[in-house]
Formats: C-alpha cells, sequence, structure tokens
C-alpha cells in the first residue's frame, strides 16, 4: 500500500503546500516569454556537493573519536541528482578526483575499519575516468562515482524537461595527500587532465553545455562580453553552465594557452577584473556581502553559501542564509533545501516563498508574470488515479476500477469531463514555474449534469474540489493536481486520447 509518507516524498516539496506560495510570487513562476529577463537576473538555490551519500554509521563514529570537529562537518547527505533538479534546484556541485587508469580509489580504508559494511561498487571504480566523491577512503560514497555517470544521469532528466531553468554545476578538482597509511595518492591536476575534463564534459552535456566562447562572442575577453550582457533566460533554457571552482595554481593551469578560457569547457573562478572572469565564486556572504554585491551590480553571477559545516544547521542560525539573499548573488549553495530536523532546529534554505528560483531583488525585483498557458498540457487527456488526502484518517482514496473520472484539456482553454455517470465541462489555465512540469494551475466554474452515480462515486467531491485546485506537477507519467492550503493532491494518468 502506497502511505502518504511514501507520496510526499515522491512529489518532493511539490505537496507540501507550494499552491499557495505559487500564487504568491510571480518571481518563483518565470513566464516562457521572458526575452528581457537575462540570466544574471534570477537567484536561484541549489546543492553542495551535491552527490554526497552519508558516511557509513561507524565510521562516522570512528571519526568523531579522533576528531569531532571534522565528524560534525561531514555528517550531511543529499538525495540524487535528478530529485534535487524536481525539487527545483539549479545548481549542483560536483567533487572529482583524476584516475586516467582506473582502480585507484577502488578500495577505501574506511571499509576496511568497519565491520559489515554496505555494499561499495569497486567494479566502477576500477574503470578509468574521473571518480566522483568528497574525501578518499574517509567520505567516498556518492550516488555516482564516476563523473560520466553523473552527467548522464543529469542529460536523461534535461531530456525529460527539455525547457528547464539553466543549470549551473560547479567543480572542485581534488587532489590533497592524506598523509595516512594506506590512503589513496591523488594525482594532480595537470593539462592533461583539465583537456580530458573538458573533454568528458563536451561528450557527455553535448549541445547543452554553454562555454565561455558562447557568452564571449566578438567581444576580446569575458568581462567585456559580460559588460553587454549575458544571453537571456528564454536562451539559456535547457542548458548546462560549468564553473571550475579555484584559484591559484589550478586556475592558472587550467587557464595557460587559453586566454579569456578561449576554447575552455569551463567558465572559471578568475579574479574581478581578468580576462577570464565571468562567474565567481565568493562564499562569504556576512563578511563579504559588499563585494558580492558590487561583482553583481558589474554584471556578474556570483556563487555564494548559505550555510557550511552543518554550522547553521546545529545551530539554527539564518543570519549567513538572509545575507546571501540579499545580496544579490545569483547563485546560494546549500546543505539543507530540505529541513534538517536531527538537531531540533528545522534548518533549511528556501526562498520566502518556498521555492527555489526567482527574480533577484538586487538586479531585477520586479518581475511580471507574462506566460499564461503550459503547452505540454494543451490537448491533453488524464484518467483519475487516486485523491491523496493530508489527513491520515483519509489516507489515499482510489475509484472503483469500473468508474472512470476524466479530464481533457483542450488548446483552447475548455476542459470537457467525466465524473463516473455525469458529465462536466469548464475552463483551465495553467502558469509555468521554473520549468514545464510544475507551475500554477486553476479551474474555473465547473458546470455538470447531477444524475445520481451508483456508490461508491466520487463525482460531486471532484467536481466540487476543482475549483480549490491551485498547483500541478508532472512527474513520469502522471499529473498532479493540489489543491489550495493543504486540501490534498489527485493523481492522473494519461488517458491516451483527448475525449472524455
Amino acid at each position: 500500500m502506497i502511505t502518504r509518507a511514501t507520496y510526499i516524498a515522491r512529489l518532493g516539496i511539490a505537496l507540501l503546500g507550494t499552491a499557495l506560495s505559487l500564487l504568491l510570487s510571480a518571481c518563483a513562476t518565470l513566464p516562457r516569454t521572458d526575452t528581457l529577463t537575462r540570466f544574471n537576473h534570477i537567484q536561484f538555490i541549489g546543492s553542495h556537493n551535491s552527490y554526497k551519500q552519508a558516511i557509513d554509521t561507524q565510521l562516522l563514529q570512528l571519526l568523531h573519536k579522533d576528531n569531532p570537529q571534522l565528524a560534525q562537518s561531514l555528517d550531511y547527505a543529499h538525495v540524487p541528482l535528478a530529485e534535487q533538479l524536481d525539487l527545483g534546484l539549479r545548481n549542483l556541485e560536483l567533487d572529482l578526483f583524476y584516475d586516467p587508469e582506473g582502480g585507484r580509489f577502488a578500495e577505501p580504508m574506511g571499509l576496511n575499519n568497519i565491520p559489515n559494511p554496505k555494499a561499495y561498487d569497486q567494479q566502477a571504480m576500477q574503470q578509468p575516468g574521473f571518480k566522483v566523491m568528497h574525501v578518499q577512503d574517509i567520505d567516498f560514497r556518492s550516488h555516482c562515482l564516476l563523473l560520466s555517470e553523473c552527467l548522464q544521469r543529469l542529460t536523461a532528466w534535461s531530456d525529460a524537461n527539455p525547457t528547464h531553468t539553466p543549470v549551473v554545476i560547479t567543480i572542485n578538482a581534488k587532489d590533497a595527500v592524506i598523509e595516512q597509511p594506506g590512503f589513496a595518492t591523488p594525482l594532480p591536476f595537470d593539462v592533461l587532465a583539465w583537456d580530458a575534463l573538458d573533454t568528458t564534459l563536451r561528450r557527455e552535456l553535448g549541445e547543452r553545455l554553454f562555454e565561455p566562447d558562447e557568452l564571449r562572442g566578438a567581444s576580446a575577453t569575458l568581462p567585456q562580453a559580460v559588460a553587454e550582457g549575458w544571453p537571456s533566460l528564454a536562451q539559456m533554457r535547457g542548458r548546462f553552465v560549468v564553473v571550475l571552482d579555484h584559484g591559484g595554481a589550478k586556475l592558472a593551469s587550467y587557464v595557460a594557452g587559453h586566454p579569456a578560457l578561449a576554447g575552455r569547457a569551463m567558465f572559471a573562478n578568475a579574479p574581478l577584473g581578468s580576462p577570464e572572469a565571468a562567474i565567481l565564486i565568493i562564499n562569504d556572504p556576512l563578511g563579504q556581502a559588499a563585494r558580492i554585491t558590487a561583482a553583481v551590480n558589474a554584471g556578474y553571477v556570483v556563487r555564494t553559501r548559505s550555510d557550511a559545516d552543518t554550522r547553521e544547521a546545529r545551530s539554527g542560525d539564518y543570519a549567513r542564509m538572509r545575507s546571501a539573499f540579499a545580496s544579490g548573488a545569483q547563485i546560494i549553495s546549500t546543505d539543507y533545501y530540505q529541513p534538517e530536523t536531527r538537531f531540533g532546529y528545522g534548518f533549511h534554505v528556501r526562498f520566502p516563498d518556498g521555492g527555489f528560483v526567482r527574480c533577484n531583488p538586487l538586479v531585477q525585483p520586479e518581475c511580471e508574470l507574462r506566460g499564461t498557458g503550459a503547452a505540454s498540457l494543451a490537448d491533453s487527456a488524464w484518467e483519475l488515479v487516486a485523491f491523496l488526502s493530508m489527513d491520515d484518517a483519509i489516507g489515499r482514496v482510489t475509484p472503483p476500477a469500473d468508474v472512470r473520472y476524466t479530464l481533457a484539456l483542450q488548446a483552447d482553454g475548455t476542459v470537457q469531463m467525466r465524473l463516473n455517470c455525469n458529465r462536466g465541462n469548464s475552463t483551465w489555465q495553467a502558469v509555468l514555474g521554473a520549468d514545464e512540469r510544475r507551475g500554477q494551475f486553476t479551474f474555473g466554474v465547473v458546470a455538470s449534469t447531477k444524475m445520481l452515480c451508483p456508490p461508491p462515486h466520487m463525482d460531486a467531491q471532484l467536481a466540487r474540489d476543482l475549483k480549490y485546485v491551485r498547483s500541478f506537477v508532472m512527474q513520469e507519467d502522471r499529473l498532479y493536481l493540489s489543491l489550495f492550503a493543504d486540501g490534498g493532491t489527485y493523481e492522473f494518468r494519461p488517458l491516451g486520447d483527448a475525449s472524455p
């Protein structure tokens, strides 16, 4: 039996009361007619170390005995990448280790220090290519161990959501040596490594990858291109932007022979005003708020962090988050896009409307709602699968197998309904959210016949509830229509034709 908790996990925040917030926030529902809204005009939330799974409990306990502060800083985890994107996050972070021959990190020491560890895909780690994990031999659990695998999951999600708000991926190139017996020694990122990384990104992301050359165009440097303006949000939909999060020697090595990042696949955290500067990493919104704001006002895109090392979650301190929002930084990274309940504060990072994408209050605070329809829903027909009540006493209600409740959404904004033995009609309107698969949804007044259908029946309930629908989510092959103020959610599956 599918429980209410299972459904809430499946739909993420869509079933946690976002219908009202969608109505209250024009900025969260960016229109498709957004040619005047540029990429740097939006603000969005993403995750830090997005691939990370939890450290094995026994290994974390051992680490805590030796270094409690370090153990606390590593005590967080994320849902898989595609689930994060389904929630609405639009920034991901991947930590990479260079392993051109394969096998360098296939046998983490941490597995030898605890009894009966859970399975670890050593076969995948034997393959050549960049590996994705946080700390070798200690914090090595990952939702996708190979960079190529991570990127393939992202492109599969993008194929299913082709008009999504652009996704920014920040990259950390890990090569620090941990002086402990038996620990793997990472390889340095040299020119061969950088070239291999660019090749992997281009191979897996293809035309979805927005590269520095595309921004620079005919300009001599990236700052000149930034001054002329970023592409519109409409032009950037369905794209990925990759940023190398390093300065110093690694940045110099990546830039060498590629002035203004000519021919490179990634943007880079270059110093403000340098020929390679376009996207900056400024992680302290408390101490460097003025620097962030100045860079944003100059046209640069900035990533910052709303929390770090689990400190804010453990103390319930939102000062850093509020400063990050106010700074105008376009990209805000967190470990807590979902409430963290273990520490008693429920710390989480979302915009005031409950969403993860909005117009940037510093650059473009006014965001008019101009889109009025969802093309993916026009001329579609749906059959009711179940009603999920937020009241545990009611739970999940399914119609009898021989009774049909259907909706046929016409392109002209009308809807034809079959309500068991009755027929009905109304109007419908959808407004896109950050991507085409969620947003606002409303029905007009429902007119229907009033025959007394044999029990059990849901025709009167459905006809009554449709006027309270406020949001939609399309996930896999299902359409979910959520009612005002957590009143419940109706789940529909495709009917297969446009007649009720």
